[in-house]
């Protein structure tokens, strides 16, 4: 599946992140979170979303809706616009932590790969806060544009900060 490739490039990029100096640049222009602290998260969402699929919970009722449906097929979030759930939020993770998060990740990934079945779903499997229930491919296709946004607001926090 081409978007598990495009998440295998971004978790190459977060791991040569997490192994630099740039962990604790910040931007305030740019965004409120740090470079670490982006990473933290998106590596968060990655390894719960992961999980979820892996194996959900009770399926959700709904499907996708509209909102969902037009940000994933546009492949764009908005910028600062949702806020983040309590169990993704930045915790503090140094690059150790997130390195061994991206390790978890790949991990699950990998069996991803093995599980065809899964990934070809079309009931909605698990439950995202804005867009509705989502398949496993767009759940898959939601961390791929999630984890991009994120990457594109730690350039602009890199270039703003005369790092980039």
């Amino acid at each position: 599946m081409r978007e598990l490739d495009r998440i295998e490039g971004q978790l190459d990029r977060i791991s040569a992140l997490a192994s630099g100096d740039a962990l604790a640049t910040r931007s305030a222009r740019v965004s409120g979170w740090s470079v670490a602290e982006q990473l933290d998260h998106v590596t968060l969402v990655l390894a719960s979303g992961t999980a979820l699929l892996e194996s959900p919970g009770e399926p959700p009722e709904r499907g996708i809706n509209l909102l969902g449906r037009t940000l994933l097929a546009l492949g764009w979030l908005p910028r600062g616009v949702a806020k983040s759930p309590k169990g993704v939020r930045p915790v503090g993770a140094g690059a150790g932590e997130i390195r061994e998060r991206i390790e978890q990740i790949r991990s699950r990934l990998a069996q991803l790969r093995g599980r065809r079945e899964l990934l070809e779903q079309r009931r909605p499997l698990f439950r995202h806060p804005y867009f509705g229930g989502l398949t496993p491919r767009q759940g898959v296709r939601f961390l791929a544009v999630h984890t991009h946004h994120h990457l594109k607001i730690v350039d602009e926090i890199l270039e703003a900060a005369g790092r980039a």
